[in-house]
């Protein structure tokens, strides 16, 4: 891998697993099949790098580069594209990536449309010795390097406590994962990707950790999916609320 997750300080958004306890809709159910079979009958190699925080900047892009590597070595995987196909040609990408998110952020152009854009003939490259290999042996999808970027729209959420005046401090479940994979205490402040957020605060939507603390009682600790609700309006931030469970910090 290229890129060093741990390497790279600062936010990483990417998609999120579901909770344990978040039971899917039968509708979203057949839509995550039917999304499962589609990428792997038509993989798709494109450096749209999408972000949902509150700036974008240079290190922003990076970590979502992190992401979107991963992303297509699973998606080529699972594609049944062996490893040694496209691991070099992967590397050379994901530098070009770098290489051209540096030269935009000199430029003060670093935009999802000007990256995808200069980054076209890279994909291009990339997909062309898939397709060589594809032709050599046969019986493998096509992988293809769409034009542009479609939009994106990302939920909005807020957290309150139940009862009210819980302390909270939120993470995203990636970082907790990092920190616990490099021997740091994920609930502590060792872990330094924690955020803290009040009933005004807004956030995206996704898995998180948290750690709340009523009055002098012991801190409480968990992992919940942050979940837009259907019924609030496009620019409405959905209430999360975190209940008191006499649970702990492990």
């Amino acid at each position: 891998m290229f890129l060093k997750m741990r390497d790279i300080p600062g936010p990483l958004i990417e998609p999120d697993p579901m909770s344990k306890n978040y039971k899917p809709t039968a509708a979203e159910k057949k839509a995550a099949a039917e999304g499962e079979k589609l990428s792997l009958n038509h993989p798709t190699v494109d450096m749209c790098l999408y972000w949902d925080g509150p700036g974008f900047g240079l290190t922003d892009y990076l970590f979502v580069a992190v992401g979107k590597e991963r992303s297509i070595r699973d998606m080529l995987t699972k594609s049944k594209y062996p490893a040694e196909v496209f691991e070099a040609p992967l590397d050379e990408l994901m530098r070009a990536l770098v290489s051209t998110l540096v030269v935009h952020a000199n430029k003060r152009a670093l935009e999802i449309s000007s990256v995808k854009k200069s980054m076209l003939p890279h994909e291009r490259k990339f997909v062309a010795v898939l397709d060589k290999y594809r032709a050599s042996k046969g019986g493998l999808p096509k992988v293809i390097s769409p034009g542009g970027c479609g939009g994106d729209w990302i939920a909005i959420v807020t957290a309150k406590t139940n009862p009210p005046g819980g302390s909270v401090k939120v993470m995203r479940e990636f970082y907790y994962q990092l920190c616990k994979a490099n021997s740091i205490r994920p609930y502590s402040d060792d872990c330094d990707k924690w955020d803290r957020v009040t009933p005004k605060t807004t956030f995206p939507a996704g898995m998180y950790r948290y750690r709340v603390k009523w009055g002098n009682d012991p801190e409480e600790c968990s992992r919940m999916y942050f979940r837009r609700d259907n019924r609030d309006g496009p620019d409405e931030a959905s209430v999360n609320v975190i209940s008191k469970s006499g649970g702990g910090c492990n």
